[in-house]
């Protein structure tokens, strides 16, 4: 999926997988395909197996537009891929769109530099995307205690989806408010674990596959008339 900056990966059904209660999003090798794939970021260039991703959404069978979208999730552990929950307007986002992507978390590992957790907004300038929110400050001070963490133990990601603010919540604490972009279009949920070039090529192909897990994904819809 070269247009999504994943030249050595691609979402597949293999990589998706649930039981015991809960959705289990998966990198793992992509078994069909021989050799290996140019990985590049900024600074390296590396060889490494083709990937699968896991990745579901409702485009097409359910979206809202205004109230709270919440998801309890368990994070993948290693750097080389990313955990998300997201929302994209159902008619896609890009220029003149009504809607924005908006990223209610990411997670891209333990031990992270800047902590491993983000959110942000993807809104068009005319025709230029323009990327807004940041690493999430202190992301520690969220959790319970020492023992506790991102891919230890479920926690409760939230947006609050108003006309007039996004509020971003973790286990109902807030990390983040905007009012300078609101979405204004009906929108989809995605859950996704997802392994672009840049990053991929931090780990090493024995350390696959990686995953991340959903106990549940809920909606409180509050429309305005």
């Amino acid at each position: 999926e070269p247009d999504s900056k994943r030249k050595c990966s691609k979402g597949s059904p293999k990589a998706v997988k649930v039981g015991s209660g809960a959705l289990r999003l998966s990198v793992i090798k992509d078994k069909s395909r021989s050799g290996k794939c140019t990985a590049k970021s900024r600074t390296e260039t590396k060889k490494i197996s083709y990937r699968l991703n896991g990745h579901v959404g409702t485009q097409g069978m359910f979206d809202f537009k205004y109230g709270v979208a919440a998801a309890r999730i368990k994070m993948h552990k290693l750097q080389g891929q990313h955990s998300s929950f997201w929302l994209q307007p159902f008619d896609g986002n890009g220029p003149h769109s009504d809607g924005h992507e908006i990223d209610v978390i990411e997670y891209f590992g333990d031990k992270h530099p800047q902590g491993g957790l983000t959110s942000f907004i993807h809104w068009y300038k005319g025709k230029r995307l323009i990327k807004t929110g940041s690493w999430i400050k202190d992301s520690k001070s969220f959790l319970k205690n020492n023992k506790d963490g991102w891919s230890k133990n479920y926690h409760v990601f939230s947006v609050q989806w108003t006309p007039n603010v996004i509020i971003f919540r973790i286990d109902g604490k807030e990390t983040w408010r905007t009012s300078a972009r609101v979405s204004k279009a009906q929108q989809y949920l995605i859950l996704s674990l997802l392994a672009s070039d840049y990053e991929a090529l931090e780990m090493a192909d024995k350390k696959l596959p990686q995953h991340m897990y959903v106990d549940w994904v809920r909606v409180w819809e509050t429309p305005v008339s």
